[in-house]
């Protein structure tokens, strides 16, 4: 049983309503440009292509049965694309493959602290698309798989020494499907798309409930910045990126830590929403009158009370974490 306060006293304007609501616009639909605009659905489309018919993988037969060759024979961590004639192949730690589709880059920075690169990788096992998040920061690395592992994200892990002495990190993640926050405020932006009374609760409640899944992880994000954010439409799903700087929480710091998160990503979606309605709700989720995380439950129990079902493939607000 919860021990917060009874959401009628949190906001008593979203007590439901016996009056008909007016017809529930279809996000999937109005936003279907802004996915396939962005850059990630157009790399794993152009990767798709590669995809060959006899192994569903980057791999001819031929190369195919060279890899697997390669692998099962050898203590091999990483197969040159020379020797495939097509593209890298990096084994886990659990010996599990995948392939590194090079031909492209998702990011790739240099800083003082570390090189960091992410790359799109095919999971040679399940033939499914996913992430390599490469870096030189041991730190960085642990604290992120960590995260990452209780997110129900981590594929995989390896870690291997070059020539030069330098040791990288591989993160083998889940492909999160849809565009960052700041794409999707960019949209629309560009097209003057004014998001109904309905599309800005149904975006909040799947912000709160992604932010309550962190909670429960006991994670802190510490940079839950538009970027970080991935919203997709066509589910109705939020989720959160790139946990380098995340840190896992303890009892006693947990309410100070939610806080700080609440605080930075109700920063990125204060733009998008101008229903008074809405912003009741806002207001109250930033009053210090009680937990944070008590806040984000009636906020949640109170959503749910107003919002409409979508016409969605996927719509749900279920766990977090794939099962």
């Amino acid at each position: 049983m919860s021990l917060c306060a009874p959401t009628k006293f949190f906001l008593p304007a979203f007590n439901a309503s016996k009056i008909p609501s007016p017809p529930v616009t279809d996000l999937a639909a109005r936003f279907a440009p802004c996915l396939e605009a962005a850059y990630i659905t157009r790399l794993v489309s152009n990767a798709r292509k590669c995809i060959q018919e006899d192994t569903g993988t980057l791999f001819n037969e031929t190369s195919w049965k060279t890899v697997q060759d390669h692998f099962n024979t050898s203590a091999l961590l990483k197969m040159k694309k020379k020797l495939t004639n097509s593209f890298a192949v990096i084994a886990d730690r659990n010996r599990k493959l995948y392939a590194l589709y090079s031909k492209e880059e998702l990011y790739h920075a240099n800083d003082p602290l570390a090189a960091v690169s992410i790359k799109l990788i095919q999971d040679l096992t399940t033939k499914e698309f996913a992430i390599v998040k490469i870096t030189t920061n041991r730190v960085r690395f642990n604290n992120e798989t960590q995260c990452l592992a209780k997110r129900g994200l981590l594929l995989g892990t390896q870690s291997r020494f070059k020539k030069n002495g330098r040791c990288k990190y591989y993160m083998m993640m889940k492909l999160v499907s849809g565009v960052t926050l700041a794409v999707f405020k960019e949209f629309c932006k560009e097209q003057k798309i004014q998001l109904s009374e309905q599309e800005q609760a149904q975006i909040l409640l799947s912000m709160l409930t992604a932010l309550q899944g962190l909670f429960a992880d006991k994670i802190m994000h510490n940079e839950l910045h538009e970027g970080n954010i991935i919203f997709d439409p066509n589910t109705l799903h939020t989720e959160f990126i790139d946990f380098e700087n995340a840190k896992l929480l303890g009892h006693l710091d947990a309410k100070a830590s939610h806080r700080l998160d609440l605080a930075q990503i109700l920063k990125e979606y204060t733009p998008l929403i101008n229903d008074p309605k809405m912003l009741t709700l806002l207001t109250n989720l930033t009053k210090e009158d009680e937990s944070t995380s008590c806040k984000v439950e009636q906020a949640i129990i109170a959503l749910k009370l107003f919002v409409q079902p979508l016409n969605l493939s996927n719509n749900s607000y279920k766990s977090h974490k794939t099962k």
